[in-house]
This record gives C-alpha cells, sequence and structure tokens, in this order.
C-alpha cells in the first residue's frame, strides 16, 4: 500500500502524480488521504462541514487525476488534532510500504509551519519509506478550488 497525503493546496498536484507514477511502476495499491486538522475546541469526531467539503473536492479532483494516470486509487478523509501522528497511525493499520507527502511552500509560514511539524513527525515515527516532493515555486499553495 503507498499512501498519498493530500492537504488542499496545490502541493496536492505534485504528490498525486508521484504516487500515481510509482505506484503504477511498483504495482502497489493507492490511497490517497487528506486529514482533516480538527482545533482543540471542536470535538474530534464532530464533522466540520466547510472542512469536509474541501477535503471531498480535493479527493475527487486528485482521484480523477490519478485514474488518468491509468491508477485506481482508494481514498479517504481522516480527523486528528494532529496531521502527524494521524499520517503514522494510518500507515500502520494499512502496513504501508510508502507514504508520499509534500514538504511545504517556502514562503508560506503558517503552512509552513504546521506541515513541517506534521512532516518532522512522520519522518521519525513512519514505520515505512517518505517521499517527499514539493511543486514548483510558480505553482504557490493556493487552495485547489479553482482551474486545476
Amino acid at each position: 500500500m503507498m499512501i498519498a497525503i493530500l492537504n488542499g493546496t496545490h502541493s496536492d498536484i505534485e504528490v498525486t502524480k508521484v504516487a500515481s507514477r510509482l505506484s503504477k511502476e511498483t504495482k502497489e495499491k493507492l490511497s490517497l488521504v487528506y486529514v482533516i486538522r480538527v482545533p482543540r475546541n471542536v470535538e474530534v469526531d464532530r464533522e466540520i462541514s466547510s472542512l469536509t467539503e474541501r477535503a471531498e473536492e480535493t479527493l475527487e479532483r486528485m482521484e480523477k487525476l490519478s485514474r488518468n494516470m491509468k491508477t485506481r486509487p482508494v481514498s479517504q478523509i481522516i480527523q486528528s488534532r494532529f496531521i502527524g501522528s494521524a499520517v503514522v497511525s494510518h500507515a500502520i493499520e494499512e502496513r504501508a510500504k510508502t507514504i508520499v507527502i509534500a514538504l511545504p511552500p517556502k514562503f508560506d509560514y503558517v503552512e509552513s509551519y504546521l506541515l513541517n511539524e506534521s512532516l518532522e513527525y512522520v519522518l521519525k515515527h513512519a514505520p515505512c519509506s517518505v517521499i517527499t516532493c514539493r511543486p514548483s515555486l510558480s505553482a504557490g499553495s493556493n487552495p485547489l478550488g479553482r482551474g486545476v
């Protein structure tokens, strides 16, 4: 099993392309996973409709991209307070061989901080190989809502 971690930014395209190519080459099943970070003031299992909609839209687009690359991904939304530990737990449960995750954009401080914290946790605790990728700087970190 190969797990591609999505976050609703332009980097999802690169993560999906890399994971789809590798999945096809290695013949590993591909799972597209969107982790919703739940704020502390909200129950962790309570659905936050705006975040769920964003996750569903992202997964739908990335599933389409992956299918166009001749793979058959499955997708899943996970809610957690901590993205890194959710990714590692999911990788353990699924007996993943590989995690593909984005490096944060160099110019977005808030996103960079959250992703660096999560990425650091994944790199330290993952039970499998971790492949990191970063989209070109011109791609930006705009949410995947339009034109993708």
